[in-house]
């Protein structure tokens, strides 16, 4: 049915445009727009008669192993029914992400090509967005948000927003390069890191950079950027504990020529490393951070631990909350889905591979690793990265 596939195309297409600009001034509609458009593009994949191509047993064993363990932990949890109904939750929104990737493999090259014209078109809609607020003090900021917003605070209400067009810099600069536009390819990186750069998000600045340093070992062997990938999680991981207790005996957390943000996230960390500790192996329990944070808590060393509703790490946070047991198969999950990357034609696998670092640098800085808004951006920026694709490219 030609007209359903048009329609697909069209989901997609409205989709790619919609997620830059929702992420700008709607962040927590990032969910929203995942399952709708997970939910119409299966409506339209049916209706074409097309099957959707599932993704590979691997990586849907591995998350669903995941999210298992972290239903399992909810038995020693401080809030059991709470953190079971956050784990329900996920499994949706996972869900949502699978079928809106098995409805894009699905696509042939041209509606790739259209999709990856309006993710383009997105994507710089967002960054002209984000200068002109930056330029005439966020007046659409203001509006969005309220009056009741006090003025100093508007720049950070473009923060998760800020985040987001840094990791879709990436799919839109391959989309370019497999279409052969490889001078606008590299600009888009330098132009997204640019903008960035003037905002308040340090994580979408190390985002860029992070991308734009796997790019190179990416270009130099077909499995270096595989295997830098599977290092940097393995790394983030198993070093994310000493790291921080290395930055706290420094006296990181008092450094003058730290932002205010860093300097947090320097206590932040050291506690969250004093209460793995206590549980090493499975855990507070999933979702244990944000009641934490409520309830206080007293390092080893005396001092008062800080934890503003989550350790602003997610593989301290996975430790954390799911013990040693969690962090090994979050580690797997990622050495899977770096693998997956792996497989696509080159402009897409290195673009891939680049916003795959970029996702891991923001999630080392920022954010809850739970938070239903991050989730749905990591899912959608992944789907799209699929979708945008040129079956045609050399592989190589």
């Amino acid at each position: 049915m030609p007209h359903a596939r048009s329609q697909t195309t069209a989901v997609f297409s409205t989709f790619a445009l919609a997620l830059p600009l929702v992420s700008m001034v709607a962040p927590a509609g990032t969910v929203l727009l995942l399952l709708l458009a997970a939910a119409l593009a299966g409506l339209t994949c049916w209706r074409s008669g097309r099957p959707l191509a599932w993704p590979d047993r691997g990586a849907v064993a591995a998350l669903s192993i995941l999210l298992i363990w972290s239903a399992v932990s909810t038995i020693w949890a401080f809030n059991p029914l709470g953190s079971l109904f956050l784990s329900l939750r996920l499994a949706a929104l996972f869900a949502a992400g699978f079928l809106l990737y098995a409805a894009a493999e699905t696509l042939d090259e041209g509606q790739r090509n259209t999709v990856g014209g309006w993710l383009t078109i997105g994507l710089l809609l967002g960054l002209a967005l984000l200068a002109e607020e930056m330029v005439f003090g966020y007046p659409l900021m203001a509006v969005f948000k309220g009056p009741e917003m006090p003025p100093g605070s508007l720049p950070a209400t473009l923060n998760r927003g800020a985040t987001a067009l840094a990791m879709l810099s990436w799919p839109v600069a391959g989309y370019l390069w497999q279409r052969g536009l490889r001078w606008p390819a590299i600009a888009v990186p330098i132009v997204a890191g640019g903008v960035l750069a003037a905002s308040e998000s340090l994580a979408a600045s190390a985002a860029i950079a992070a991308g734009a340093l796997t790019v190179p070992v990416a270009l130099a062997h077909r499995q270096a950027g595989r295997l830098l990938l599977i290092g940097m999680s393995a790394v983030l991981f198993a070093g994310a504990p000493f790291v921080a207790e290395r930055l706290y005996a420094l006296g990181w957390q008092h450094a003058a020529w730290l932002p205010e943000s860093a300097r947090q996230r320097v206590d932040i960390w050291y506690t969250a490393v004093d209460l793995i500790a206590e549980k090493p192996l499975f855990g507070w329990g999933f979702d244990a951070s944000r009641v934490i944070s409520r309830q206080g808590h007293t390092n080893a060393d005396g001092s008062i631990g800080l934890m503003l509703l989550h350790p602003h790490n997610a593989s301290l946070q996975v430790i954390l909350e799911l013990g040693a047991v969690g962090g090994a198969i979050a580690v797997a999950v990622l050495w899977i889905l770096a693998a997956r990357l792996d497989r696509l034609p080159a402009p897409s696998r290195i673009a891939g591979q680049a916003c795959f670092a970029a996702t891991l640098a923001i999630a080392s800085t920022a954010y809850g690793i739970w938070q239903n808004h991050w989730l749905a951006t990591i899912f959608s920026t992944a789907v799209l990265i699929y979708a945008t694709r040129s079956t045609a490219a050399n592989p190589a």
